[in-house]
């Protein structure tokens, strides 16, 4: 757009992500819905594309690190030093229903529903290049990958379940 090309222009750093759009048929948590584009315009950068899986959990840490050249207090790898795949992480905390029991397609609660706290699950999908865990409130639904990749990334996805990261 020509907003974009005249941030860019003026040396204004720029994120520009999608959202995983409408589905159909695919479940919730397939590669195609859990993919997203990422794209950074950072002044003085070179430009380069990075094959390697991120998380968009990274993008506080190197925005301040570019508008103010710390980590800002942010752990984690920034986004403008990425060198090997990353573990990237979606959660989503939803009250299941006969669709999601049958496709794994989330159904989203609006306020008039009012779920009681048992009835709130806890979906947590980890990956790591080629590797990804799909950890369906506090089990491991599927796995796929390097057997290294996915016992860290069971590890994890056990950590952030049982709130001990975040």
């Amino acid at each position: 757009s020509s907003l974009i090309s005249e941030l860019i222009d003026d040396g204004t750093f720029v994120a520009v992500l999608a959202d995983h759009g409408w589905y159909d048929t695919n479940s919730a948590y397939s590669d195609e819905r859990l993919h997203v584009p990422l794209t950074l315009f950072v002044p003085e950068e070179e430009a380069r594309e990075v094959q390697h899986t991120v998380s968009l959990r990274s993008l506080p840490r190197t925005t301040t690190e570019v508008l103010q050249g710390t980590d800002g207090g942010f752990t984690g790898p920034s986004l403008l030093d990425v060198t090997t795949d990353q573990i990237a992480v979606s959660e989503v905390i939803h009250k299941p229903n006969n669709v999601y029991e049958k496709t794994k397609r989330v159904y989203v609660n609006r306020p008039v529903d009012d779920p009681a706290p048992e009835e709130i699950q806890h979906d947590i999908v980890l990956y790591k290049g080629d590797s990804k865990v799909t950890y369906l409130d506090g089990t491991v639904d599927h796995t796929r990958g390097l057997p290294e990749d996915v016992s860290q990334l069971k590890e994890k996805a056990e950590r952030l379940y049982a709130g001990e990261i975040h």
